[in-house]
């Protein structure tokens, strides 16, 4: 099924394209990919919101800026991480913020 989370990201990407803004589009889940083996698949319901993202960062680059997932309980130490990521991703577009 589609979830609303989803459906609500793809029309952001086709108003973006619609209005013809190409800004930086960032998306955040969370628990939508683990890490490792003690990080669990939180949601697989926004683990779609990553398959959307990869086909837009392909056949929209120009509007695409990634995507970060972050882990149930977002505290200061994540925050912290997360405005560092934003900040400077290094080139990276898929990207995981843990507090470990």
């Amino acid at each position: 099924a589609l979830s609303a989370g989803l459906a609500a990201t793809a029309l952001l990407t086709q108003a973006l394209g619609d209005a013809a803004i190409d800004a930086p589009l960032w998306c955040a889940t969370r628990g939508a990919v683990p890490t490792g083996r003690t990080d669990r698949l939180e949601s697989p319901a926004q683990a779609q919101i990553w398959s959307l993202g990869r086909a837009v960062a392909l056949e929209h680059p120009e509007r695409w800026g990634g995507l970060v997932d972050l882990p149930e309980t977002v505290d200061e130490r994540v925050s912290a991480r997360l405005v560092g990521v934003l900040a400077d991703a290094g080139g990276e577009d898929q990207l995981a913020v843990r507090r470990s």
